[in-house]
């Protein structure tokens, strides 16, 4: 790899670490998260074995994302390229399971998940605390708390130097969603000019106005989107980042972070699905997950739902 190149895989992969970091930083233990939750009902005649499919599906990519943990820091950057895809599929099944528990009839691709959990999990149900619950689209941000005061952020500090400066590290998080917003409008400005090419050659020019209103249509972006991104560019459009742009002691803060987040999420949405199934329920799939690890390795691990259950509601 050229120096430039070098270069530029080293800042593409300290700006996702700084941008994990500062999200990672604002996140409250689990008696303080659990606190913020909303009080929802228990239902009836659920599709349990569903909920229990993708409950087990998603535990074991957390399972996996949290694996490289047992083995030494050099190896992370390595497995790193894969996390990314393990964390957001651990959250993508976890939020399918709760749509399942809330008995939506909903497709079960990426978009109308994503879809639902802002339309419904955060902006109607608001089911999911700060940060969780920050947007932002073509009118700008959404739900940033009172008190609150957003600076400017630079994406190559380090969050570690300010990580009890809640305006920088919430400031960082807003300019992830926006940043993953203006990837979603480029890639959007980009097929619509290829399905409408001039005279059979590409249109190299965006007609007037059609950028706003392509972004005006845009529905608000969040953290759960940001995961998406940050999935598809590790797996498909910047795997050198992961491999090539870091260092063992940025990449295991980069790691953490991201296993850190991905057992948040996660447990805001067991808890709601424990009192959508009911506890007793929830117990049993967890003991049937428990049961099934004959090498005992969810107890070597420092996340799992195993361990996040005694915090359960």
């Amino acid at each position: 790899m050229d120096p430039q190149s070098q270069e530029n895989a080293r800042f593409g992969f300290a700006t996702y670490k700084n941008y994990l970091l500062a999200i990672s930083y604002l996140l409250d233990d689990y008696g303080s998260i659990r606190s913020k939750l909303k009080d929802v009902q228990q239902k009836q005649n659920l599709d349990l074995l569903k909920i229990k499919s993708l409950l087990m599906n998603s535990w074991n990519s957390e399972l996996l994302l949290n694996f490289p943990s047992l083995f030494n820091e050099d190896f992370l950057k390595f497995s790193n390229h894969w996390s990314p895809v393990q964390s957001y599929y651990a959250i993508y099944l976890a939020c399918r399971a709760l749509i399942v528990a809330k008995s939506f009839q909903a497709k079960g691709d990426h978009a109308t998940t994503l879809e639902i959990i802002v339309s419904n999990f955060i902006q109607m149900e608001k089911l999911f605390p700060y940060p969780w619950n920050i947007l932002f689209d073509a009118r700008g941000y959404k739900n940033t708390p009172n008190g609150i005061t957003p600076t400017t952020t630079n994406p190559l500090e380090n969050p570690y130097h300010f990580r009890n400066d809640q305006n920088k590290l919430c400031s960082s998080f807003r300019m992830f969603l926006k940043t993953t917003f203006e990837r979603i409008i480029e890639e959007k400005c980009s097929e619509w000019k290829e399905k409408r090419p001039i005279k059979n050659r590409a249109r190299k020019r965006l007609s007037p106005g059609i950028r706003q209103e392509i972004a005006d249509k845009q529905r608000g972006v969040s953290i759960f989107d940001c995961f998406y991104r940050l999935r598809i560019r590790s797996n498909y459009k910047d795997v050198d980042i992961f491999i090539l742009g870091s260092s063992a002691p940025e990449t295991t803060k980069y790691f953490k972070s991201l296993c850190n987040i991905t057992d948040k999420t996660l447990f805001i949405i067991e808890n709601y699905l424990l009192k959508y199934i009911g506890k007793q329920r929830m117990e049993q799939i967890i003991d049937e997950y428990e049961s099934a690890d004959n090498l005992g390795i969810i107890n070597q691990l420092e996340f799992s739902a195993v361990k996040r259950r005694q915090y359960y509601d």
